[in-house]
């Protein structure tokens, strides 16, 4: 192979030194996610151990290391006097779409499993990787060491299900275009927003509860003036097309500031005095089906279900 003829790619990442992921870690990460989100393809060339480590400022024996580690899985191998060739790449990957999500690893755990695994098979049938960086927040301060070391990847796209200003300047500062899943355009975005369709989404759950047998429908959100993609007075107008009476309550009070902890006492509280009869009893109403329009207020409402005695879904059935 004539040397000029090398299609010589450089490291698409950085290494970061705040993280507690090892120097020869990330090298490794960082090659295998080039690799994997088409970056690198078949026949071509890594530089070479030392200009890898000269540009990624790290060890000639960090490197080595690193690529071992690729080679013995045979992703990349060696040529003398040549380079790195890559002989195993995704060839059919079209990129590396980034998901970040807020709160905590809890809430990643509990309400955006499902959604970040619905979003990885989606994304593989379209030739797409998928990563993901959560930004929890710890005393009202955001960490996001993990989004810093996700972003010093090779990154196509980064949707962000949960954001603030801190995540969208450091994805702006790294030049990676971005989409945000809100009921609302954000202005001077580089890719674009995703809002869901309210009206279809109040239809699908009315013909859920509906189709449960319910009569009788409790709503219970936060006191905004609208729930995320779902507009109160569509889906109001869903349940009586399937002749559901609805009644809605709402946590906490207007204006409040709907922190975590704040939103899970005021549920706590709320569902303690509703279930004080052994049934879930509001003013009156007493529903077959609550529909949680906030996680957090059916965290609370659950653990006070269960402690009241009241089985789901044997004596009440919930959607959240």
């Amino acid at each position: 192979m004539i040397l000029s003829e090398r299609n010589i790619k450089p490291a698409p990442f950085a290494i970061s030194r705040d993280v507690a992921t090892s120097l020869t870690a990330q090298v490794e990460g960082g090659l295998r996610q080039a690799i994997a989100s088409g970056y690198y393809r078949d026949g071509d060339f890594m530089s070479g151990y030392k200009e890898l480590a000269r540009d990624l400022n790290v060890s000639m024996a960090v490197v080595r290391r690193a690529v071992a580690r690729l080679v013995a899985d045979g992703l990349c191998q060696p040529r003398r006097g040549v380079g790195l060739r890559i002989c195993a790449a995704g060839e059919a990957t079209l990129g590396n779409v980034l998901v970040v999500i807020g709160g905590d690893a809890a809430a990643y755990r509990y309400y955006m499993a499902n959604l970040v695994e619905h979003l990885r098979r989606r994304l593989a049938a379209s030739h797409l990787a998928l990563s993901r960086a959560i930004v929890p927040r710890v005393g009202g301060k955001e960490i996001v060491t993990e989004l810093s070391s996700a972003l010093n990847q090779h990154v196509s796209l980064a949707v962000l299900l949960d954001h603030t200003r801190t995540t969208e300047r450091m994805i702006a500062a790294a030049d990676v275009p971005c989409v945000l899943m809100e009921p609302a355009p954000q202005k001077n975005h580089p890719a674009g927003y995703l809002e869901g369709c309210s009206r279809e989404t109040a239809q699908v759950i009315a013909a859920h509860c509906a189709a449960c047998g319910a009569h009788r429908v409790l709503l219970a959100g936060l006191p905004v003036k609208r729930d995320i993609h779902l507009d109160d007075g569509e889906l109001h107008e869903a349940l009586e097309s399937h002749s559901i009476e609805a009644r809605r309550i709402e946590i906490g009070e207007k204006g409040a500031d709907l922190r975590t902890e704040e939103v899970l006492q005021n549920a706590v509280a709320y569902f303690t005095q509703a279930t004080a009869g052994g049934a879930l009893d509001v003013h009156g109403f007493r529903p077959d089906m609550v529909v949680f329009l906030d996680d957090y207020v059916a965290q609370g409402a659950l653990l006070i279900f269960t402690a009241a005695g009241i089985r789901v879904p044997e004596d009440l059935q919930v959607i959240s």
